[in-house]
């Protein structure tokens, strides 16, 4: 899942010129800064100020990516040397497909052939307003094979070009506004979730059943331990829930921040994760709530 979001997310609008082949040479260092080997990267075009490239494929060491077509608009760069005004993006992949790679080639090409029909399409939508310091996604939707979908929308404010340099004092001004997380699975994530919680729990001795089933009592004390000002009774019981539908929920699951009116980011970035306590989670979001809602599928066709 990361991989998608990733790549769906790839166009950071760091580009210092306005046309479709400049920006997409900087998409193909952004790909080989990452160890892509790039197989094909058609010829861009323009068309009312849309960029499109079709046929883009590329691949790492375990895994081939290839993207039918990919069209981005980019609008506003001359903010960046203004470091005022607004700069807005959106983009869109249509048909990308990811398949494993392993040494042996009649395995890999089990796999490609296996995932021929198993195609993405994400779109994104996003603005930021350099005098305001204001930061919109207003959609990232990721529709994946099956009936499996991912959505996402936030709101920052404090956004200042000076984040552009790097610079951590920068980061102290970050606030956010508004988030929201859709994640629907009915099979795609279960091979991402269960390939990690295996890694880490096949060295715990007992049956794999005993072992799950005493992790999801850990969950679950870990739920009842949440600070009740910021997870409130009906996001806890959701949280229960979608721990009992574990190791491999199927469902729709929705995870909102609802600051009172902002969180300041600030000191997320400082506390120490492994002391956080009721006490200090409450004073982190600084009034604000998280919302859980979880709606488990339980059909077994």
């Amino acid at each position: 899942m990361r991989r998608v979001l990733a790549l769906a997310l790839i166009f950071a609008p760091t580009f210092a010129s306005a046309d479709c082949s400049s920006e997409s040479a900087v998409f193909r260092a952004a790909l080989e800064s990452r160890g892509y080997v790039i197989d094909n990267l058609g010829t861009p075009s323009e068309e009312y100020g849309t960029c499109r490239i079709e046929g883009i494929a590329f691949a790492e060491e375990n895994l081939t990516v290839d993207i039918a077509q990919m069209s981005w608009r980019l609008q506003g760069l001359e903010a960046f040397a203004a470091k005022s005004g607004l700069l807005t993006f959106n983009a869109t992949l249509t048909d990308l497909r990811m398949s494993p790679r392993t040494p042996d080639r009649w395995v890999s090409y089990m796999l490609a052939q296996q995932n021929r029909r198993n195609t993405i399409d994400a779109t994104l939508s996003a603005a930021w307003n350099l005098t305001t310091g204001r930061l919109e996604i207003e959609t990232l939707d990721i529709d994946l094979p099956g009936d499996n979908r991912i959505t996402f929308d936030q709101s920052m404010t404090g956004m200042s070009a000076a984040l552009l340099t790097g610079s951590r004092e920068a980061l102290q001004t970050l606030s956010l506004d508004h988030m929201a997380l859709t994640i629907e699975n009915r099979g795609f994530a279960d091979t991402l979730i269960l390939g990690p919680l295996i890694a880490r729990l096949s060295q715990v001795p007992g049956a794999p059943e005993t072992v799950i089933e005493g992790t999801k009592r850990d969950f679950r004390a870990l739920v009842s331990n949440l600070p009740a000002d910021v997870f409130d009774a009906d996001t806890k019981s959701a949280l229960v829930k979608l721990i009992a539908a574990g190791p491999v929920p199927w469902g729709e699951l929705t995870v909102r921040i609802v600051p009172a009116p902002t969180i300041s980011l600030a000191p997320f970035f400082e506390a120490p994760m492994q002391s956080l306590t009721p006490d200090s989670v409450s004073a982190l979001f600084q009034g604000g709530k998280v919302e859980v809602t979880f709606a488990e599928d339980t059909n077994q066709n």
